[in-house]
């Protein structure tokens, strides 16, 4: 095992490596002691030639004793290592012992100096020569002791620590890649333990601790596997409005979340190549080079709105959170992404915006009608009074009923402003829906060419709603008219059907507004051309219209969706191009059946007559000078104001002598209800017409407190005027009769 382990093989090169340096570097320092302690004795020669050989040699060579010299440097030549000895004169005579064998040798000179009367003279010098080879030799010797010595004491030491690294150390370093080898994430984590004795192990040491350390990644591990999977259930179990995905900085995806086949319809393996363009190439995404620029390289998380085909051919709309990841060195690695389907969202913020530009053309229309109502009633009115004086002349009178006629055209056409600007008051009743069905039947019958089939199909066990019957046949008319005209050309069917619908909690949810309960399902369905996609949005917007100028206005689906809006209902349109189409409206059904209360209905041909006072106030004097004329050609005593100052001052000054008030709603100062609150105070019982040009500020708690009677919305016609003033007047005579009656009683 020792050999097989890449750690025993590095610590076995090492021991070894060290091993020799250190054995190297203790062998060179013996040897550097030995050579030293060599010199020393070399140079302890030196001194012993000097102290006592050179004297005595000095006077042998001062006496030329040939005898002596010879004997005195063959007893030096028995020193060890000295190989050669010789004397030079200086009258060059020279003396020498011994050879030189070495090439390897020391040199020392000794000059002899003799002294003679305190006068001291160089006459020569004495030359040895000593050999290194034997001291060479010797060191040598000493360093392979040494070094033998040495090596087998280091490796003896190293392959003790060795075996001891073994014990202690790689065998359990072997354990725990054993153990770790054999590991199988998410499906084992048992407990790992070394087997080692503890009985000389007082505490637990490094080892201890990295096995504790392994147990407590595997913990760790183990937690977060299970929160993986956690989080992977919550994705799976997301409803299928989300989704997730990851993709690289290449562009690849590395992850979608299985809920995202749910939402666009793809199959898995569709998935990743249909999202490359949408989700990672679009203009939006991180990976966009105009994005790097504006964003910081992208190093911050960022929302995008993007729309998506789904499988089936429709479309849906994301909001799509994108969350860079960044590596250490703040470069891009990976992106986050998560995506909401908000289509039903983008639904209600286009209902919203249609709703928003419908209050404010209806706000503005309403202040146009005010104005345009005050001038069509001097119109209708003029064109009334020249028509009774030209009774006799056929050509003119005819004239001027084209005249009328067009002005109750402008008429009808400011209603329908006002209907689809919801500033029409409604009489709403319970009504039955199935009569007026078969009655606009009837009726666009003869108006629509034979190739075009009608059929009606109720299905429905209720068909009582609160409503306004002249609303309801007015919105089945414009739905009838715009089937027709869809089907001139190619033929087709036109359905009517009646159902009733039971809308839940989740139902509601696609009918903003609307309420849990009973419906009454109202269709009007052609097979026609249909409406193009991009006209859906706008077909209930006023003025809109594909039709041409002679065709139509393009205010009949407008007022058909302001009626239904003002039933507290709901309408849908369904359309595809050649398919035709289907309108699908639900109103609440009627929770009980009440009795009529609608007011007696007025004969449009009866014009009645009277002779009382009234007092007449509107700020527009044209007006206020033909209502003057038509009343004054009935018979009645007229006194006329613009100024509602001038006519309460009137008021007051002869209260007794006038029947009856007709007032405008809206006048500079004061308006006409302070008027009537004045003069009521003045006249209690004086009966009181409000007219306006706004029907919507018809208020009919003023008429339950007794301080108006009626409300004529302008422009008013000569027989609706001589009507309601004849009716108020006749009921305020009867009771004052009752009355004085009562009282006499």
């Amino acid at each position: 095992m020792i050999m097989t382990s890449s750690i025993a093989k590095k610590l076995i090169i090492s021991i070894l490596a060290f091993s020799f340096v250190i054995t190297l570097f203790i062998t060179g320092f013996h040897i550097f002691i030995d050579y030293n302690s060599e010199i020393k004795r070399v140079s302890a020669y030196e001194m012993l030639i000097k102290n006592t050989y050179l004297d005595s040699i000095t006077t042998s060579v001062w006496m030329y004793d040939d005898i002596q010299i010879k004997l005195q440097l063959d007893g030096l030549l028995n020193l060890p290592d000295l190989d050669y000895l010789i004397i030079k004169s200086k009258d060059g005579y020279a003396w020498s012992s011994g050879e030189m064998k070495s090439k390897r040798h020391l040199i020392k000179d000794f000059p002899l100096i003799y002294t003679q009367n305190n006068m001291s003279f160089e006459i020569g010098t004495l030359k040895a020569v000593i050999s290194l080879d034997e001291i060479y030799d010797r060191l040598l010797n000493s360093a392979l002791v040494t070094l033998a010595a040495n090596s087998v004491k280091t490796f003896l030491m190293a392959g003790f620590i060795l075996l001891i690294f073994n014990f202690f150390i790689t065998r359990h370093l072997h354990s725990i890649l054993n153990w770790l080898k054999n590991i199988e994430i998410g499906k084992s984590f048992e407990k790992f333990s070394l087997n080692r004795s503890k009985r000389y192990l007082k505490s637990d040491d490094e080892l201890d601790e990295i096995v504790a350390t392994i147990n407590e990644m595997q913990d760790k591990l183990k937690n977060y596997l299970e929160i993986e999977k956690r989080f992977k259930r919550l994705i799976d179990d997301l409803q299928e409005t989300f989704f997730f995905y990851k993709y690289d900085n290449a562009g690849n995806f590395t992850y979608i979340s299985s809920s995202m086949t749910a939402v666009l319809g793809y199959s898995e393996a569709e998935i990743y190549r249909f999202c490359t363009g949408y989700l990672i190439k679009n203009k939006y995404s991180v990976l966009n080079d105009n994005n790097r620029e504006t964003d910081g390289q992208n190093k911050k998380k960022h929302s995008y709105e993007i729309e998506i085909p789904r499988s089936k051919g429709t479309s849906c709309y994301l909001l799509i959170t994108e969350t860079p990841v960044l590596d250490k060195d703040g470069e891009l690695i990976e992106v986050e992404g998560l995506a909401h389907d908000i289509t039903d969202r983008k639904k209600i913020e286009v209902q919203l915006r249609q709703a928003h530009k419908m209050e404010a053309i209806g706000t503005l229309a309403g202040g146009i009608a005010h104005d345009f109502n005050n001038i069509l009633g001097i119109i209708i009115g003029y064109s009334q009074l020249c028509m009774d004086n030209t009774i006799d002349q056929p050509e003119t009178y005819v004239e001027l009923n084209e005249i009328l006629k067009a002005a109750n055209r402008a008429r009808d056409l400011v209603k329908q402003i006002l209907t689809f600007s919801r500033q029409t008051e409604t009489e709403k009743n319970p009504i039955n829906i199935n009569p007026i069905v078969k009655e606009i039947i009837k009726f666009i019958r003869a108006s629509l060419p034979s190739t075009i089939e009608i059929k009606s199909e109720i299905h429905c066990n209720n068909d009582i709603v609160m409503a306004d019957p002249v609303k309801m046949h007015q919105l089945l008319m414009n739905l009838c008219v715009n089937a027709g005209h869809a089907m001139k050309d190619s033929g087709g069917i036109l359905t009517i059907s009646l159902d009733n619908i039971e809308l839940s909690e989740i139902d509601i949810t696609n009918y903003p507004g609307l309420k849990i309960g009973s419906y009454l399902g109202l269709t009007v369905q052609d097979t026609g051309h249909g409406i193009p996609k991009e006209y859906l949005e706008r077909i209930f917007e006023p003025y809109f219209t594909t039709k041409n100028k002679e065709e139509g206005t393009g205010l009949g689906l407008a007022v058909v969706h302001a009626i239904v809006e003002e039933h507290a209902g709901k309408i849908r349109v369904y359309s595809e191009p050649g398919a035709g189409t289907t309108f699908y409206i639900l109103l609440p059904l009627a929770e009980a059946v009440y009795g009529e209360n609608r007011k007696d209905s007025l004969s449009p041909c009866v014009i009645p007559r009277g002779n009382e006072c009234i007092l007449l106030v509107d700020d527009e004097q044209s007006l206020a000078a033909i209502m003057r004329k038509i009343l004054e050609s009935l018979g009645y005593i007229v006194v006329a104001e613009t100024n509602p100052f001038d006519a309460l001052e009137r008021f007051i000054m002869n209260s007794e002598s006038f029947d009856l008030l007709i007032t405008d709603k809206t006048m500079p100062g004061m308006p006409g209800l302070e008027l009537i609150k004045q003069i009521k105070k003045k006249k209690k019982n004086i009966p009181v017409i409000l007219t306006t040009g706004l029907s919507y500020l018809k208020n009919k708690d003023d008429s339950a407190k007794g301080l108006i009677d009626e409300v004529l919305i302008k422009p008013v016609s000569t027989e609706i005027l001589s009507q309601t003033i004849r009716k108020i007047l006749d009921y305020y005579k009867i009771r004052k009769e009752e009355q004085e009656s009562t009282g006499s009683g």
